[in-house]
């Protein structure tokens, strides 16, 4: 943090931190417009996963979000305009919503069940241990019960955290972690999805996930769901899957390898795994 009077400094701190000795990876995950151009005159690099410089984006209760929208504008007639506008919407975004529920029937195990839960169990662990041993080549941030516990422990007392889990029988082969965002300059309620983990034959449960977390929004009154730069393996970009895309101000995840044995390494995609998990990103 640096008071405004002090701004000018701030290339000095940045400076310092991407010159540790005893780190050998400084990472950047909440970049924004005005630190971009400066970390990456200091050598950062973007992270070569994912769209990291948009938010894929999905409407989920349309007349309220389209109210919201209206009145923030300070449009006249907004209450006439809004049900046309959020009929047109809807049908504009049907044919993608198809298009999810067609790979929840053509590509998921019938015995994997999505549920809800409220916080973070012992299963946690045994699939965090598997899944460690199943990415042993991959860049990936710890993910035990008391990891998870501890990274969204505020968000979890305030009730901000949705948890959901794929599960086969007690066997936890996936989850999902989305995180409700404080905004007080409008009325839209939010929601990111910022983290999802599978075992190594269960990706596709991402489709029933994402189709069951779009169901909640619309049944919780929540208006939009967004993610950034996700991108699991055996599911790919999915931002193909929905249908709004807004361009944000800078790439928001970069990188620095401080130990030179990495800087090769972490040049190869298939290296990482990135989320808004990382870092700050969620916290």
């Amino acid at each position: 943090m640096v008071a405004s009077a002090y701004r000018g400094y701030s290339i000095l701190l940045v400076a310092q931190y991407l010159r540790q000795k005893n780190a050998a990876l400084c990472l950047s995950t909440t970049v924004g417009a005005a630190a971009c151009n400066a970390l990456i005159a200091l050598g950062a690099l973007p992270v070569p996963v994912g769209k990291w410089d948009r938010s894929d984006v999905w409407i989920t209760t349309y007349t309220d979000f389209v109210a919201s929208w209206l009145a923030r504008k300070k449009l006249p007639f907004a209450n006439l305009f809004s049900p046309p506008i959020s009929a047109a919407l809807f049908a504009r975004d049907a044919i993608l919503k198809r298009r999810i529920r067609g790979m929840v029937r053509s590509k998921v195990d019938s015995d994997c069940k999505i549920q809800w839960c409220e916080s973070f169990d012992e299963r946690f662990d045994s699939f965090w241990e598997s899944l460690r041993v199943d990415n042993q080549n991959t860049l990936l941030a710890v993910r035990s019960r008391a990891v998870l516990e501890w990274h969204f422990l505020y968000a979890l007392r305030e009730n901000r955290v949705w948890i959901a889990t794929a599960n086969q029988g007690s066997r936890l082969c996936a989850y999902g972690i989305f995180l409700m965002e404080r905004n007080l300059k409008d009325q839209v309620r939010r929601i990111a999805l910022v983290d999802f983990q599978a075992s190594v034959d269960q990706a596709t449960v991402f489709y029933p996930m994402l189709a069951e977390a779009l169901d909640r929004c619309r049944r919780d009154g929540i208006h939009l769901l967004s993610t950034i730069g996700l991108c699991p393996p055996g599911v790919g970009d999915i931002g193909l899957l929905a249908p709004y895309h807004v361009r944000l101000t800078a790439w928001q995840y970069l990188y620095k390898a401080c130990d030179r044995s990495l800087v090769e390494v972490l040049n190869r995609p298939e290296i990482w795994a990135p989320s808004l998990f990382d870092g700050d990103a969620s916290i």
